[in-house]
């Protein structure tokens, strides 16, 4: 079973989480956040990823306009009381997407009203091709890693100025452990992450893509 399959033994998720099961991608956890000057949270792949950012976008405008059903939890900041001399916490309007949790049915309800099935929640609808089934008798981890990257990482216009080669490794490393490409002491084996890197790769003159 691969790192992703876990996931499906939640019932409800964080708008962040489902955000990167639609794309198809593992969930970032605790540890695995960045955070900015002043100690907010921002999902590592805010900048680097435009489906990650369109889809938590819309779930978030869809559960602000009651389209999709949640747990809605705002943003709690901390802000100094002159009057009191002291830090106070403040509830904002803005709805914390880490905290605000969606329940599956009702988030697999959403996005098919919206004509989206994404692989992870409508497993049914998408059948596994031999190759990538780690069920399968011939089934090579490489191979599937290898595609996977290329169909997570898009065409040339997502890569914000990154090589093909520089998203997919990036990408094959975050995964590793999906696809058995991790050492004794959990980090990625770097020779295969070479290797398939190579595989996936479309540019091979190199270099950065071109901007449009």
């Amino acid at each position: 079973m691969n790192e992703i399959d876990y996931w499906r033994l939640s019932g409800e998720l964080s708008i962040e989480h489902a955000a990167y099961l639609i794309i198809g991608e593992v969930p970032k956890v605790e540890g695995m956040v960045e955070y900015d000057e002043n100690g907010e949270v921002i999902p590592v792949q805010k900048e680097g990823n435009p489906k990650f950012v369109a889809t938590i976008t819309g779930m978030t405008n869809a559960i602000i306009s009651g389209q999709l059903k949640a747990n809605v939890q705002h943003v709690i900041e901390n802000k100094f009381d002159v009057m009191a001399e002291l830090w106070v916490e403040i509830e904002t309007n803005e709805v914390d997407r880490q905290r605000t949790m969606v329940s599956v049915p009702e988030l697999k309800k959403w996005l098919s009203s919206n004509g989206l099935e994404p692989d992870f929640f409508f497993p049914e609808k998408s059948p596994v091709l031999d190759y990538l089934d780690p069920s399968h008798p011939r089934y090579a981890p490489k191979l599937a890693a290898a595609i996977h990257a290329w169909l997570a990482i898009g065409d040339d216009s997502t890569l914000k100025g990154k090589s093909p080669k520089q998203a997919l490794d990036k990408w094959l490393r975050e995964n590793a452990a999906g696809f058995n490409m991790i050492d004794s002491d959990g980090n990625p084996v770097n020779q295969a992450v070479e290797d398939c890197s190579k595989v996936a790769n479309w540019n091979l003159g190199g270099g950065s893509p071109k901007t449009p």
